[in-house]
C-alpha cells in the first residue's frame, strides 16, 4: 500500500465535491477529483486510486455506466473498491449497482464520519484480499533451499552499489528496506543475519540480482537492491500482482517493508533517495505498520511534508504562517451570535495550506502540542480583547488536546488571560469526549480547576467517545456539543432524533447548555428547533472566518432571525 491511500472523488456538484475533498484531505487521504464519469474513467486509467467515491446521477456518463465500463475493462484496477453516493436511494439503482459490483452506498447529505469509517473498512478489505496469497507464498518458501549465510559485515554501502548498478541497468532499479527483526532496529548480528537470509529467500528469484546483496544500514535496517523485471510495466496487471506477492512476503515474514523505486532523471541523489526510504521505514515502525509500503513520488512528498511539520512549528510561528479562523455559535431563536470557536490553520511557505487534520495529530505526536495550544490561546484572547473593545462581548472557545491535560494547563490559561485583560468567564475550553475518557480522573481535576477560576468547560464531539452518560453528572462542565454525526440526518433519521432529544433532556435536567455542531441546511435547523436545542454552529450560518471577516460579520451580517 502507498503511504496515504488515494481516493478518486467523482461528483458533478462543485460545492459537495469541494466539501468531500476537504474532509478526505483533512483525514490524511490523497484525493483526486472529477466532475463526471468521463473524467473519472480517465483518472482511473492514469492515477490508479485505491478507492472510488462516485455520484450516481451525473450528466454524460453516470455512475452506473462508469462502473459497468470499469468492471468490464482490462484496467489493472478494474476491481477497485467502488462506493456510490446517492441523493434518493432508489431501489432499482441500488439493485443495478450491486449487480455491477458496487461495494457500498452512502446517502446524501453525506455523513462525513460515516464516510471516513466506511473508507477505512473498505481499504482494510483490500489488504485482507492480499492475504489470500499467503498460503501460496508459504508453500513456495518451504520449497526454497536454505541459502548460504550472508556476511553482512562484508557488504558495502548500498549507495555505492546503486550507483554501480545504475550504470549498467537494463530495467528499473529499486531499493527494498526491511526491519531486521520483529523487535525493530538495533538487533544482534546473528538475528540480523537470520533476517537477511529469510528476506533473500522470500524474494522472487527473477527480482534479485545475480549475486544477491543484502546490506545492514547504520540504523540496523536491512537493504536489498532489486531489478524490477523489464516485462513488468508500471500500473499494469503484472505490476499489481507483483506488489501483492511482495505484500504477502512482508506479512509472512512479519516485517515492515518499504519498496522505493529509483526514478532516473529526477535529479534526486542516491544519498537523498536512501535517506527518504529510511525515513519511510522509521515512520512505518513508529506507526506499527506491518506491511509493504510503496514509496511513490507522492508518498515521498507526503513524508517530506510530515517531517517538515514535526520540525518546523517554532519557525512557522515566528514566520507568521499560523493563523486563526472563527466559526460562530448562534442562538437559534433569533440567530444572535453568542460565541465563536477558534480554529487553527497553517499556510506554509513551502507546502501551501496544510490541513489541520494532518498537522495537529503530528504535532501532538511530536510532543509540541503545548506550544501550539499556547499560541492559539494567545491569539484567540488577543482577538477577544479587540471584540470586547468593539462592544462584542462574545464567548471565545478554544480546543484543548488530551496531552494538554497532563501539563500545567490552568496556570498557562491564567497567564494568557492576564496578558490580554480578558475575564475568565469569556473563555470556554473545549475538550473532546475521547480525551476525557482517556484519563477521567486527570481530566476531571483539570476541569474543576478551570471552573474554579471562572473559565467555562465544554465536552466536544459528544456521543462519539462512548463515555457513559452518567459521567455528565460528575464532570465539572458547563456545556456539551452534540457531534455532527447525529445532526447530519436528524431531519430524516428517527434514531438520531431520539438521541438528540435524550441528550437535550438530560442536559436540561443537569443545567447544561447544548450546542449542535455541523448544521448545514434549513431542515436540520428546523428540526433542532423543534427538539428544543438552543444553540448551533455550522456552514448554514457561516464558514470559518478570519478575524477581519468576523468583525465585519458581527457588524453587518449577524443581526437578527431568518
Amino acid at each position: 500500500m502507498s503511504l496515504g491511500a488515494c481516493v478518486l472523488c467523482i461528483e458533478d456538484e462543485p460545492s459537495l465535491r469541494r466539501d468531500l475533498v476537504d474532509e478526505l484531505r483533512d483525514a490524511g487521504y490523497r484525493v483526486i477529483e472529477a466532475a463526471d464519469g468521463l473524467q473519472g474513467y480517465d483518472m482511473l486509467e492514469r492515477e490508479q486510486p485505491d478507492l472510488v467515491l462516485c455520484d450516481i446521477s451525473m450528466p454524460g456518463m453516470n455512475g452506473l455506466e462508469l462502473l459497468q465500463k470499469l468492471r468490464g475493462s482490462q484496467l489493472a484496477n478494474a476491481q477497485v473498491p467502488f462506493v456510490f453516493l446517492t441523493a434518493h436511494g432508489q431501489k432499482h439503482e441500488l439493485i443495478r449497482g450491486h449487480d455491477l459490483g458496487a461495494d457500498d452506498y452512502l446517502v446524501k447529505p453525506v455523513d462525513f464520519d460515516l464516510l471516513l469509517s466506511l473508507l477505512r473498512s473498505r481499504l482494510r478489505g483490500v489488504r485482507r484480499a492480499r492475504h489470500d496469497l499467503y498460503s501460496e507464498l508459504q508453500l513456495a518458501l518451504e520449497q526454497v533451499d536454505t541459502l548460504s549465510r550472508v556476511s553482512l559485515a562484508e557488504r558495502s554501502d548500498p549507495r555505492i552499489d546503486l550507483d554501480t548498478v545504475l550504470e549498467h541497468a537494463v530495467a528499473p532499479v529499486e531499493l527494498l528496506l526491511a526491519v531486521s527483526t520483529e523487535r525493530g532496529f538495533g538487533s544482534s548480528d546473528h538475528a540480523q543475519t537470520e533476517a537477511a537470509n529469510a528476506l533473500l529467500a522470500a524474494l522472487p528469484p527473477a527480482e534479485a540480482l545475480a549475486d544477491p546483496r543484502c546490506y545492514r544500514l547504520p540504523s540496523g535496517a536491512l537493504a536489498v537492491v532489486l531489478m524490477r523485471p523489464a516485462s513488468v510495466a508500471p500500473g499494469g496487471a503484472d505490476e499489481a500482482t507483483r506488489l501483492l506477492r511482495l505484500q504477502a512476503m512482508a506479512t509472512s515474514l512479519q516485517k515492515t517493508i518499504v519498496l522505493a523505486p529509483l526514478v532516473p532523471g529526477t535529479g534526486v541523489s542516491i544519498s537523498v533517495f536512501v535517506d527518504e526510504a529510511m525515513m519511510a521505514l522509521h515512520q512505518a515502525v513508529r506507526d506499527r505498520i506491518s506491511e509493504l509500503l510503496v514509496l511513490t513520488p507522492s508518498a515521498s512528498d507526503r513524508l517530506r511534508l510530515e517531517r517538515h511539520i514535526e520540525a518546523s512549528l517554532v519557525q512557522a510561528i515566528e514566520r507568521g504562517e499560523l493563523f486563526l479562523q472563527y466559526e460562530p455559535k448562534v442562538r437559534l431563536a433569533d440567530r444572535q451570535v453568542l460565541g465563536v470557536e477558534a480554529l487553527v490553520r497553517w499556510r506554509c511557505a513551502d507546502f501551501g495550506l496544510i490541513a489541520p487534520g494532518l498537522f495537529i495529530p503530528l504535532i501532538e505526536r511530536s510532543g509540541q502540542i503545548g506550544l501550539l495550544t499556547d499560541w492559539v490561546l494567545d491569539e484567540a484572547l488577543r482577538e477577544l480583547a479587540v471584540l470586547r473593545q468593539q462592544n462584542q462581548p462574545l464567548l471565545m472557545a478554544v480546543n484543548i488536546s488530551a496531552s494538554d491535560l497532563k501539563g500545567n494547563l490552568p496556570a498557562r490559561i491564567d497567564a494568557a488571560l492576564e496578558r490580554h485583560g480578558v475575564p475568565p468567564s469569556s473563555l470556554e475550553v473545549e475538550i473532546t469526549e475521547t480525551a476525557v475518557i482517556r484519563d477521567i480522573e486527570r481530566a476531571a481535576d483539570v476541569m474543576a480547576q478551570l471552573r474554579q477560576r471562572g473559565v467555562r468547560v465544554s465536552i466536544d464531539d459528544f456521543g462519539t467517545g462512548h463515555a457513559s452518560l452518567t459521567y455528565l453528572r460528575t464532570f465539572p462542565i458547563d456545556s456539551i456539543k452534540i457531534d455532527r454525526l447525529f445532526v447530519q440526518h436528524i431531519d430524516a433519521q428517527p434514531v438520531d432524533q431520539a438521541i438528540v432529544r435524550g441528550v437535550l433532556s438530560l442536559a436540561q435536567s443537569l443545567g447544561l447548555r447544548v450546542v449542535a455542531e455541523g448544521v448545514e441546511d434549513r431542515s436540520q435547523l428546523d428540526r433542532l428547533r423543534e427538539l428544543g436545542c438552543e444553540q448551533a454552529q455550522g456552514y448554514y450560518f457561516s464558514r470559518p472566518m478570519t478575524a477581519v471577516q468576523l468583525e465585519h460579520y458581527l457588524r453587518n451580517d449577524a443581526d437578527g432571525a431568518d
